[in-house]
């Protein structure tokens, strides 16, 4: 079962002004869900390591490893179709859409296009457009520790998938049992 947010603005858009969806019945009923990503890394990652793709492909692996950790509790993969470089810097969401459109002839099969930058410190995507002309984003990149952006990027693929920021925080977890986190997404702070 793939859950559809149904549009909650007059633009057909789920905002930062709307109500987060209510995912706490959502179940992919043991079967893992599988997005195919395409990592483009701009100029400036590219030069952090001295343009082998060969070492930037390594630490791309150490980020995915620490990202899988998030998304295997809710049965979500990414597979990586390939890592590529964009000879850009200071990229916006919007021209990278742009890129994105451009070029997607000249890319292996993708559902989503994240661009790895040097110069962007946090991360920023698109709500709920991961089934459309929006499956972008853009996430920062510290070379030295490259797991260190997985939260950002697990945030950002979260919007893509149609959740917003919500200004309230009431959530909570159910619990099957006094000792039990079941139910409840573990995010280890390190």
């Amino acid at each position: 079962m793939i859950l559809t947010i149904k549009p909650t603005n007059q633009h057909g858009l789920v905002t930062v002004a709307t109500t987060v969806p209510d995912w706490s019945d959502a179940n992919t009923y043991g079967k893992a869900r599988y997005i195919e990503t395409l990592l483009i890394a701009d100029i400036g990652v590219s030069k952090r390591f001295n343009r082998d793709m060969k070492k930037l492909r390594r630490a791309v692996v150490t980020l995915m490893q620490a990202l899988n950790l998030y998304l295997y509790q809710l049965d979500i993969r990414l597979i990586v179709v390939d890592v590529v470089e964009m000879i850009a810097h200071n990229v916006t969401l919007e021209r990278f859409a742009g890129y994105k459109r451009e070029k997607f002839h000249e890319f292996p099969a993708h559902d989503l296009a994240i661009l790895i930058s040097s110069t962007y410190e946090g991360g920023i995507a698109y709500v709920n457009g991961i089934c459309g002309r929006s499956a972008v984003g853009i996430i920062g990149f510290f070379a030295d520790a490259p797991m260190e952006y997985a939260s950002i990027f697990f945030h950002e693929l979260a919007h893509l998938l149609g959740l917003s920021h919500d200004a309230k925080n009431d959530c909570s977890c159910r619990q099957t049992s006094l000792d039990s986190d079941e139910g409840c997404l573990k995010i280890e702070y390190v």
